[in-house]
């Protein structure tokens, strides 16, 4: 994940963050009566500070990957600033574990695959 937010949030202008906000963000179901203060679909998530009786973000996530498809099609070029390009941080974290989980697992001879799969079946049985 890319750890320099703040540097790419000092080349936003103030034109791009507005325009961040009715490109990106309005386009939430939630948006209109959300009070999460981190939103997936916003540049400074990693940057906002929430406490635990604070609300949560409400839409889906396959509503906020579809908000982030649909605008990188139409260009908006605010949705670079993204930093988890609309994941909060514990779907980022997954989705990047289970992407080295994959190439670990690509990387793995055939039969060492098979004895996976196998272990897998095995445990799925006794489940």
């Amino acid at each position: 994940m890319d750890r320099k937010l703040s540097r790419k949030l000092d080349s936003m202008t103030a034109e791009e963050r507005s325009f961040w906000e009715i490109a990106v963000a309005r386009r939430c179901p939630q948006w209109h009566s959300c009070s999460a203060p981190k939103c997936p679909l916003d540049p400074l998530y990693e940057e906002r500070v929430s406490y635990p009786d604070d609300p949560l973000c409400r839409a889906y996530k396959t509503t906020r990957l579809k908000i982030v498809a649909e605008c990188t099609e139409e260009g908006v070029d605010t949705v670079k600033y993204l930093v988890a390009r609309g994941l909060t941080l514990p779907e980022e974290n997954s989705r990047q574990l289970g992407e080295r989980n994959r190439a670990r697992f690509a990387a793995m001879t055939p039969e060492e695959q098979e004895e996976v799969r196998a272990r897998l079946r095995t445990q799925h049985r006794s489940s």
